[in-house]
Parts: C-alpha cells; structure tokens; sequence
C-alpha cells in the first residue's frame, strides 16, 4: 500500500482534487484513460510492474467511487 500511495503521489499525473463534484470525477476521468494507455502501451513508472499499475489504477477508482456515492447519498437525505 505504501508503495502504491507513494507511487500514486509522485507519477507526474498531476491529479487534482477539485472543489466540485462534476470537476472531481472529471479529473479522475481523465488520469484514469491517462494511467489506462500507458498500462496498455507499456509505460509505466520505474520499478512498478503492470499489475501493481493496474492495482493503483483500480484501487483509486474504488475509492472515488465511493466518494461519488457518498455524494449523492449526501444530497438525498
């Protein structure tokens, strides 16, 4: 986990997290098809295997979803 947080915080992808929700899953969208064609075409930081790539990339994925969720859910009750 540590190296994936610190790989995630130091891979030049310039994620942002942004004040509103429409621009939050808007950034993410983008880093994730970033992360997504470079695991496909083979660039990948030094060091981090294909499949540690891909645990990052699904890991931040679940975790956002999870806050899109909570989002909405917040804005339901």
């Amino acid at each position: 986990m540590d190296q994936a947080k610190d790989l995630f915080l130091n891979c030049n992808n310039k994620f942002q997290f942004a004040k509103t929700h429409s621009v939050y899953v808007k950034d993410w969208e983008k880093t994730k098809e970033r992360m997504e064609n470079n695991l496909r075409n083979g660039i990948l930081p030094p060091g981090v295997s294909a499949d540690l790539h891909r645990e990052i990339i699904n890991a931040t994925d679940k975790i956002i979803q999870k806050k899109i969720r909570d989002g909405q859910n917040a804005f339901r009750e």
